[in-house]
């Protein structure tokens, strides 16, 4: 069967309080995240938007696997389920292909402005001052290049980070995306082929 997730923002002073969350279904992409982490896809160009616009946020790839939250009986996925999934009018955006019956989704947004990795290819840590160039990433076997952030902020996948992969190290980390790198920011290498 696999693991699902789903992105979440997570509040600052209460970790455990999804404030913003999305659903790749939306998008005609799966849950799995193999079936939606690559980079200029919509589904995480749509949740890309809200780094863009909000700057940093506290990001988790939740996993509905993931230990539960301290303090909590569940874990950020679950607490995910059932929330209002925003949804944004971006080029490809499939919500009519994947409604089951007694859905009752909330409009799509136009969005400002589309992130891509032309338009914001620097995604940054604030916590840890660290950048990745997502043009940097390699293309993989599938001639696809993986999106680091859904990878960096991921919990519950039971995948140990390494120096070339560093799988979770950004989860619940103040993150945004950029045209440019600030002075002084540590580069970090991604590599999951």
């Amino acid at each position: 069967m696999g693991q699902y997730f789903l992105p979440v923002i997570i509040d600052d002073a209460q970790p455990c309080r999804v404030v913003k969350t999305m659903h790749p279904y939306d998008y005609g992409f799966g849950l799995k995240i193999g079936e939606h982490a690559w980079c200029d896809n919509e589904f995480v160009g749509a949740f890309e938007i809200l780094l863009a616009l909000d700057g940093p946020q506290r990001v988790v790839w939740a996993g509905d696997y993931a230990e539960p939250d301290q303090g909590s009986d569940a874990n950020l996925y679950h607490h995910a389920l059932g929330q209002k999934y925003l949804r944004f009018n971006v080029p490809g955006y499939g919500l009519e292909r994947y409604l089951l019956p007694g859905d009752h989704p909330e409009p799509a947004i136009d969005p400002p402005l589309i992130v891509s990795t032309d338009s914001h290819p620097v995604l940054l840590n604030h916590d840890r001052h660290e950048y990745i160039r997502k043009n940097d990433v390699p293309v993989d076997r599938y001639s696809r290049r993986r999106h680091p952030l859904p990878w960096l902020t991921v919990e519950g996948l039971g995948l140990r980070p390494t120096p070339a992969a560093p799988i979770g190290r950004w989860a619940r980390h103040r993150v945004s995306v950029s045209r440019t790198i600030p002075d002084g920011w540590t580069a970090v290498p991604f590599n999951l082929s």
